[in-house]
């Protein structure tokens, strides 16, 4: 894939004077930090890029009001074993955005990747045509979020488009008529909640809210990646209970959970499934989680910059947490990979 950085630097923007005194942007910063020197300065700049609405803005609520973390921060950090590269979903606009005004916002920054002039795999009358589905809601909280994906050299972005009821309807037809799953006999309640389009890819992403899942149901919910294989459904099952720290026996404890799945829009098959828990569900606080996510990925990829980036959380106890969803990731080739979201703290804030 060829490289096109150049062109992210020349959609930085000149911050206001008062950037390196926002103490939440300055969080960001430091987060991002963490990270090789290249792949910081490329990201930092199209952080910039998208989020200009609300470094510029006067609004007081800017950084406290997004429906994307627990804090209202409009920034998530996130980490997979699978790979190293950096990952973070952003709320694009500003606070007072509409959900419309959102998703043609964030339609306009996945269009002006830097990577996108020259690697567009997925039909520009794909992502026009989900778009137009999610704005249909009548009712939209978010409309649409931004994720960012970099390696040092090519940069992916990633539109997280919100289902509303009524949209939700039309987008399980739309995946029936390309004859793509829609989970309607999987046993356990299934919605969709969100669909991620990217654009450099040839792959859409489906998310699903699942409630009262059970161990009975994962035959059915994986069988589009493991072809029913028992053994598979069992390291399935094995890799879950190894996070927990004990064994289950029918539901999984949570209460809701989340399954997405990557479908490659060319041939309409399903290539990976994640299975998604509240990671303080899992295990309680901040210091819970780090120190058992740090056990359970030890030695794999992305670890030692997880360890980095959330340090600043490993003595915080109380059931506020920084961390947001936990994901296993099952793919076609049988293996496992581990995922967690975290809002970065800066050193000044410990609490």
């Amino acid at each position: 894939m060829s490289s096109n950085v150049a062109a992210t630097s020349s959609s930085v923007i000149d911050a206001p004077t008062l950037e390196s005194d926002l103490l939440p942007f300055a969080e960001i910063q430091s987060a991002v930090a963490c990270y090789p020197k290249k792949t910081n300065s490329l990201v930092m700049a199209s952080i910039r890029s998208v989020m200009k609405p609300r470094l510029t803005s006067s609004q007081s609520n800017e950084w406290n009001s997004s429906t994307l973390t627990g804090s209202g921060l409009p920034f998530e950090l996130s980490f997979t074993t699978c790979d190293s590269e950096f990952r973070c979903t952003l709320e694009p606009g500003c606070s007072g955005s509409s959900g419309l005004q959102r998703i043609n916002y964030a339609s306009q920054i996945v269009r002006n990747a830097p990577s996108a002039a020259n690697d567009t795999y997925l039909q520009a009358d794909v992502l026009d045509t989900l778009c137009e589905m999610s704005k249909c809601s009548k009712q939209l909280t978010y409309g649409a979020w931004i994720g960012l994906r970099h390696n040092g050299e090519d940069e992916h972005r990633k539109i997280y488009l919100e289902l509303g009821q009524e949209s939700a309807h039309r987008f399980k037809s739309w995946l029936s008529t390309n004859s793509i799953s829609c989970f309607e006999n999987c046993g356990v309640k299934a919605r969709p909640r969100m669909v991620g389009v990217t654009p450099s890819t040839d792959t859409l992403e489906v998310y699903y809210r699942l409630s009262a899942v059970r161990l009975r149901h994962f035959p059915q919910l994986f069988d589009e990646i493991t072809n029913g294989e028992a053994s598979f459904i069992k390291n399935i099952r094995n890799t879950i209970e190894s996070a927990y720290g004990y064994p289950i026996t029918d539901k999984l404890p949570g209460g809701v959970h989340g399954l997405s799945m990557s479908v490659n829009v060319q041939s309409s098959r399903i290539v990976a499934m994640t299975l998604y828990f509240i990671a303080r569900s899992v295990w309680g606080s901040d210091a819970g989680i780090r120190r058992n996510y740090l056990a359970l990925t030890q030695g794999q990829q992305d670890n030692t910059m997880y360890a980095a980036v959330s340090r600043n959380v490993s003595k915080r106890t109380n059931a506020n947490t920084h961390h947001g969803m936990l994901g296993l990731t099952v793919t076609k080739n049988g293996s496992l990979h581990w995922g967690i979201g975290i809002r970065p703290i800066g050193i000044t804030n410990t609490g």
